[in-house]
């Protein structure tokens, strides 16, 4: 799935449970500024890019997207809050997160299968549980 560049908010739990959806690109010069609660929840991606443009990614967006396992951030990411359990039930082997990042929620990265890295740059507050 290709998201066009004037998206600006993916709604909550727009693609939930979409097992067919295995793949996430967004336009060159994407708009988007928010990712809903659920808004991929247990669907087959297996990376994805976030635009730069993006400054939340709600609660559980990723939850249970157990293919789910490159999650990269474009150059020069405007991204301030990582919500609860974003990336729960994931299969990530590693992860940068923005130093523009200022919160990151609880249980963000629980069930977090054999973690290889995840590195915080500039060390965002942090809830208890991550």
């Amino acid at each position: 799935m290709n998201v066009l560049r004037n998206v600006t908010i993916i709604g909550n739990g727009c693609f939930k449970k979409c097992t067919n959806l295995e793949s996430v690109t967004f336009e060159n010069g994407s708009e988007l500024k928010k990712i809903g609660e659920e808004a991929f929840y247990e669907t087959n991606i297996n990376k994805i890019t976030i635009p730069k443009s993006v400054n939340l990614i709600e609660d559980r967006c990723f939850k249970k997207c157990n293919k789910l396992e490159s999650v990269a951030f474009e150059l020069g990411s405007e991204l301030k809050k990582i919500g609860e359990e974003a990336f729960y039930e994931t299969n990530i082997n590693k992860i940068t997160i923005p130093k523009s990042v200022k919160l990151i929620g609880k249980n963000c990265f629980k069930s977090y299968t054999d973690p290889k890295t995840i590195k915080i740059k500039d060390e965002p507050k942090s809830q208890k549980g991550v």
